[in-house]
């Protein structure tokens, strides 16, 4: 998951195939615990194992760290795992991979917070191996 100010970006992978899949993203709430409520509901409506939590590591953004953490809290007081990684720079990889398929600046807003996850999830992945 791909957390921001105005939505949250979601995906999922399965574990066989190891695919990450962009869904269509949630506008965030007011508030962290609407936002892991949202977030709980979505997990369950698709049968999720786990969270992976985009955490921005790099020293420009040591708010929306401490934010990103205190939401994977929220989440694991729902009972989830969370697993932490870092986001840095996935919106711009994000944006790049798209760019390269041709997408128009509109297409890439529409799709950029999901498809931010996307990448989030391989991060994740390519941790475990």
């Amino acid at each position: 998951m791909d957390f921001g100010a105005a939505r949250i970006g979601l995906a999922v992978m399965e574990d066989s195939a190891g695919i990450a899949t962009p869904l269509p993203p949630l506008n965030s709430p007011e508030g962290l615990k609407k936002a892991a409520a949202l977030i709980d509901q979505a997990g369950r409506q698709r049968s999720a194992e786990a969270i992976v939590l985009g955490v921005p590591e790099s020293e420009d953004h040591p708010r929306m760290a401490r934010v990103c953490r205190m939401l994977g809290e929220e989440l694991r007081a729902l009972g989830w795992q969370v697993d932490e990684v870092d986001e840095s720079f996935t919106s711009v990889q994000a944006t790049e991979t798209m760019r390269n398929e041709g997408l128009k600046a509109s297409q890439i807003r529409k799709r950029l917070d999901s498809e931010a996850a996307c990448a989030i999830l391989d991060r994740w992945r390519g941790g475990l191996a």
